[in-house]
């Protein structure tokens, strides 16, 4: 499946009214195969957003379509065709499938994304997004209730003491170390975190299986847990992410 499409809405474009839902995906720019892979990047994370206003807008000669202005502020032309141009008051086009799903058409931010790639190449991009980590990340330990309640949400002890270590040790030395952390404690959240607190160059996860690439992928395209748990800002930029197949 696409993963710029979810099966997450199932709102008609006749239904669209001010306070309306809608489900809109990840912007993921066009991936770029390379000699041992793919390299992916997204722009940004699927999201819910609420209609505050709605229009018709003419689209075609022929054809008007919806422009619905977001609770963020975004405004985007929401169809159910396949060949729509965004218009100058816009900044995307969604389309809603008829089995209720939604994919991104055009988008100003992905256009912006791949002309930068095109005359600049990957490499200052992911220079700029490792620039915008410094100082962000937070060392949050978790904190829950006598009852077992979380509290407060952060790292669970094995992590945080895995990320600290890391830490201590590439503060003395480049040469390799070895953290061990027991089973179901979240090391792919702990390489993730490292990433973001600690490395400004890229790095290589090993995994023994096609599918847990694909999961560890998945995680590294949004930042997994590291955003939800409020342990990295909302609009921190995502990773460049490649994908080593061969």
């Amino acid at each position: 499946m696409d993963d710029q499409s979810t099966a997450a809405t199932t709102v008609r474009v006749g239904k669209l009214r001010p306070g309306t839902k809608l489900h809109l995906p990840a912007l993921e720019v066009k991936r770029e195969r390379t000699a041992i892979g793919w390299i992916r990047h997204v722009v940004r994370g699927a999201r819910e957003a609420e209609i505050e206003a709605v229009r018709e807008i003419q689209v075609s000669p022929r054809r008007q379509d919806p422009l619905c202005v977001l609770d963020s502020g975004e405004s985007i032309v929401v169809t159910v065709r396949n060949n729509v141009t965004c218009p100058s008051e816009a900044e995307g086009v969604l389309k809603l499938g008829k089995d209720g799903d939604s994919r991104w058409l055009q988008h100003s931010l992905l256009d912006e994304c791949e002309k930068r790639v095109e005359h600049e190449g990957w490499g200052l991009l992911c220079q700029d997004i490792a620039r915008t980590w410094d100082g962000v990340f937070q060392f949050r330990a978790e904190k829950r209730s006598a009852t077992g309640d979380i509290i407060v949400p952060g790292f669970r002890p094995p992590q945080l003491g895995a990320l600290h270590g890391i830490g201590a040790h590439w503060s003395q030395s480049l040469r390799p170390a070895t953290v061990v952390m027991p089973t179901g404690t979240g090391k792919t959240e702990v390489v993730l975190a490292t990433l973001v607190a600690y490395a400004r160059a890229p790095i290589l996860v090993v995994v023994p299986s096609q599918a847990l690439r694909e999961q560890t992928v998945q995680k590294f395209l949004t930042l997994g847990l590291l955003r939800e748990l409020g342990l990295v800002p909302e609009d921190v930029p995502n990773p460049v992410v490649g994908v080593v197949t061969k």
